[in-house]
């Protein structure tokens, strides 16, 4: 391959990576000097990261190194690698961009092996459309299922709520008919609190009264004393003047004879 090929090569290669942005850079153009391959650059870290990544399998790693080979560095050589071990993991940009290499050698093998690897990219590209395509509707599917279930536990949060508020205005009840019975049972026990107060005033009045019958037994027994002694007096003074009066009935009638 002749230099004059390789560069008008890179060209083409460039006007397809960044020919839809050329009108915006050509307006700004009298502003700021504008690098297009500042954001391609890569530090030594990130390449020797890349590259395991790459030789493990990973077609993004590989293509971004070959990118960087190409666009910033002008790298044939190196492009041509990374674009190969990024073809041969499965990514169909850099099968294209490799039969792009290839193509345009003047080495008949290189070119036949162009050939295949732009037939490679097509049914890459095929594949992955259908790949694309798959992953979408897997994604549908899961954003739906997703959906539904986030429906399902709404509902269900719904009806948990509308169960927890049915048990509160339940329990509402309960706890305002406990406070219902509680308040009449403190009235009763109020009631019988004074009731047994009053009964123990009573009581006490009562005590009082019979502490002070103590003495009434034996006050009783000496009135009975005092009325029998009087009593017998009483009637011995009852026959004292019957006496008498017998006595001086007689007298007179001892005189007459």
């Amino acid at each position: 391959m002749t230099r004059t090929t390789w560069l008008t090569t890179q060209a083409a290669l460039l006007l397809v990576a960044f020919g839809p942005w050329l009108p915006s850079f050509a307006a700004h153009a009298d502003e700021v000097p504008i690098r297009l391959s500042a954001d391609l650059d890569l530090t030594g870290a990130q390449q020797s990261s890349l590259a395991i990544q790459a030789m493990k399998g990973s077609p993004e790693a590989a293509r971004k190194l070959a990118t960087y080979h190409f666009i910033v560095r002008g790298d044939r050589e190196a492009s041509l690698k990374w674009y190969t071990i990024g073809a041969d993991n499965g990514d169909p940009t850099c099968a294209y961009n490799l039969a792009g290499l290839l193509k345009v050698s003047s080495d008949e093998q290189e070119h036949a092996r162009g050939i295949f690897w732009l037939h490679k990219a097509a049914d890459g590209g095929v594949s992955y459309q259908h790949r694309r395509a798959s992953e979408q509707q897997a994604q549908t599917a899961h954003v739906r299922a997703v959906e539904d279930r986030a429906h399902a536990e709404v509902d269900r949060a719904r009806e948990e709520a509308k169960s927890l508020q049915a048990t509160l205005h339940r329990r509402e009840r309960e706890l305002a008919d406990g406070i219902a019975r509680l308040e009449a049972t403190l009235a009763s026990a109020r009631a019988a609190e004074q009731m047994s107060a009053e009964r123990g005033a009573r009581a006490s009045a009562l005590e009082e009264q019979l502490t002070r019958m103590d003495g009434l037994p034996a006050a009783l027994l000496a009135a009975q004393r005092a009325l029998a002694a009087s009593r017998k007096r009483e009637a011995a003074l009852q026959a004292k003047l019957s006496s008498r009066s017998s006595k001086s009935k007689e007298k007179p009638l001892g005189k007459k004879a």
